[in-house]
């Protein structure tokens, strides 16, 4: 084969691979669906003993999630939470370097100052250097000389904040048998709370096309064994909930990052999965001992989903039957590039890299 042929597959590879890979989101205007899982089955509950908020994927430094991160933070502040959870990439990372936390502080350094504010380390937070997010967080628990993994306790519950930055436990920060240590102790320690629930950034179930981090399976004997209620991930751009082995697990990684794709590839029982949507997306959590509301809510504060947890209650699954696919973007101007199958070519062509995130 001489080197003409060789380069003319290459682009060809790449030609069709671009065509394919043109992931059909409006960033401005999402074209979502019609909420068709409200069930209303508890008003609304403000400034409960439990009223906190999930969100992540903030991308502070990304220009494309700054206007839904500050949408989202207004709906914050309006709500008044007694806590607030990141579930990681505070910042944007490797692009646009340490002046990423100027950015979010200018975003949303009013909740950080005003709300006990906890985040737990993503894989773009770590590219820029722990160090950093250290610097940033100073009021983190640090008994243990490790700002990585931490506990939250409140009246009525127990809140673990896990490290998973990276997509193997080789590479991450903190190792899983280490964290497994900490977590059994932990949660026999607090084995009476009400509530138990853990924050950590890359899932270990999810219908993202980025695909699972498997090694946080490692787990789940654990969540199982210890009666945690709600498993809280982020790294995926949408919004996902399953319901496996009787704990919850909801993605909520909609805070600012340009929502990723989903798709039918997957490594968990089908029926397992409850809800899922590419849509920016925050979680509201408010109830007290009887019962939570939890809901996922889209950046304008309309709720999408929900589901109720209960001492008392029990939980029946509803598997979600639909799988919603991208939809063409209302302004064609605005286009996300994927490249799920194109590593090697990415290294030849490095002015996509900052697309391929």
């Amino acid at each position: 084969m001489n080197k003409y042929t060789f380069y003319g597959i290459i682009v060809m590879v790449f030609s069709i691979s671009l065509v394919g890979a043109i992931e059909g989101i409006d960033i401005n205007g999402l074209n979502i669906r019609e909420p068709r899982n409200i069930v209303s089955p508890l008003p609304e509950v403000t400034n409960g003993p439990v009223d906190f908020i999930v969100h992540g994927d903030t991308h502070a430094g990304y220009e494309d999630a700054e206007s839904v991160h500050k949408e989202i933070v207004e709906r914050i502040s309006k709500h008044k939470p007694n806590m607030i959870f990141n579930s990681g990439d505070v910042v944007h990372g490797q692009w646009g370097g340490p002046n990423n936390w100027n950015i979010f502080h200018e975003i949303a350094g009013k909740l950080v100052k005003n709300y006990p504010y906890y985040p737990t380390i993503g894989n773009h937070d770590a590219a820029i250097g722990i160090e950093h997010y250290v610097q940033y967080f100073p009021h983190l628990p640090n008994d243990r000389g490790n700002d990585k993994y931490y506990y939250i306790e409140s009246e009525e519950a127990i809140f673990l904040i896990l490290d998973a930055d990276s997509a193997s436990v080789e590479s991450n920060a903190v190792g899983v048998q280490e964290q497994i240590d900490w977590l059994n102790i932990t949660l026999n320690q607090f084995s009476e709370k009400t509530y138990k629930f853990v924050i950590f950034h890359r899932p270990g179930y999810t219908s993202g096309s980025r695909g699972a981090a498997m090694w946080v399976r490692d787990f789940s004997p654990y969540f199982i064994e210890h009666d945690v209620d709600i498993v809280f991930g982020g790294h995926i751009h949408a919004y996902e909930r399953f319901y496996i082995d009787g704990v919850h697990y909801v993605n909520s990684g909609g805070s600012g990052g340009v929502p990723h794709r989903l798709n039918l590839n997957h490594d968990y029982p089908f029926a397992t999965r409850q809800y899922s949507e590419e849509t920016y997306n925050y979680v509201t959590i408010v109830g007290d001992e009887e019962s939570l509301l939890i809901q996922a809510r889209y950046p304008n504060g309309v709720v999408f989903d929900e589901f109720v947890i209960g001492p008392n209650l029990t939980y029946v699954p509803t598997p979600d039957e639909e799988m919603p696919s991208s939809k063409k973007r209302d302004n064609p101007n605005k286009r996300n590039l994927r490249f799920p199958s194109m590593a090697p070519l990415i290294s030849l062509f490095p002015f996509f890299r900052k697309a391929y995130k």
